[in-house]
């Protein structure tokens, strides 16, 4: 495969999901613009990568690729054959959503942990319904061989500070209560902003996590919030093997960690996958 016409794959479905004409006029601060922008430049290049002049794009570059393919899921896309479907992803107000929010930054980023929620398990085989209904959480899992539907509401922390923290687990514990269904509750918590670790050497848990994680369960370690059976921390980092300008492999990763109730309602079993992150590796051919 050239690399390049992965590049071109990613921006063909970022095409599908925004308005006509919406990358003419964008604002330049938001992500999906300047993915757009390095995917035209690595196009241009012929899938060549410059260094030094873009060693700092390797983040994106990394996220252009776990993007392709969770968006690829929800467009009925083919990444392997790089063809190119349509939006395919819940009803016809759920694809409302995403084109009417997505020129947004922050509706963007927010209703990318609900797409990647999604994505995952429909790569598990799992039956996902979005449920685009005030004060309901966001998704409905159905498993194959688990008689028991997993609501998920998924939220995208942009601090680290403890009320916030609080404000988030009460509004979601609301709104999984509101199913009123004998279920699975699972709260997904996307911190990869407060977090920020970017480039990392092992699986450590960043600092930052280690603090969320044990805010998360305080709060859910009593008799409140017992609606959220488990919580799903979420973060993303990148891993760099060699040395540019010599060829490098490039791991970006959307890691996790979760966290159980200590007295739920319904306990989530240890065995039922909540999500399990993603990862994509890539190599790359630098010109000096």
């Amino acid at each position: 495969m050239n690399p390049a016409e992965l590049f071109k794959f990613y921006k063909n479905i970022l095409e599908i999901l925004f308005p006509k004409d919406w990358f003419i006029k964008a604002s330049e601060t938001h992500e999906a613009f300047q993915q757009y922008k390095i995917c035209n430049k690595v196009i241009a290049q012929k899938g060549i990568i410059k260094y030094p002049e873009q060693a700092s794009e390797l983040p994106a570059i990394g996220k252009i690729f776990l993007n392709s393919f969770v968006l690829s899921k929800i467009t009925n896309s083919d990444m392997s054959r790089l063809i190119i479907g349509s939006l395919k992803y819940g009803n016809k107000k759920v694809k409302g959503k995403i084109k009417q929010k997505f020129p947004d930054l922050q509706h963007f980023q927010d209703i990318m942990v609900e797409l990647y929620m999604g994505a995952w398990h429909i790569t598990k085989g799992n039956i996902v319904t979005p449920l685009e209904k005030e004060g309901l959480p966001d998704l409905m899992v159905n498993f194959p061989n688990v008689s028991e539907t997993l609501y998920i509401e998924c939220k995208n922390l942009h601090t680290k500070d403890k009320r916030r923290i609080a404000d988030v687990i009460c509004k979601a514990n609301n709104q999984l209560e509101n199913t009123k269904k004998h279920c699975y509750d699972c709260l997904a918590i996307d911190a990869t902003i407060p977090i920020s670790a970017g480039y990392v050497q092992d699986d450590s848990l960043p600092s930052v996590a280690s603090e969320i994680i044990e805010e998360i369960q305080s709060l859910l370690s009593g008799n409140e919030y017992r609606a959220i059976g488990s919580a799903v921390l979420i973060w993303d980092d990148f891993m760099i093997l060699g040395t540019p300008p010599q060829k490098v492999a490039i791991a970006y990763r959307r890691r996790c960690h979760r966290i159980d109730h200590k007295n739920p309602k319904k306990a989530i079993l240890k065995s039922i996958s909540l999500f399990e992150g993603f990862t994509t590796y890539y190599s790359l051919r630098w010109i000096v």
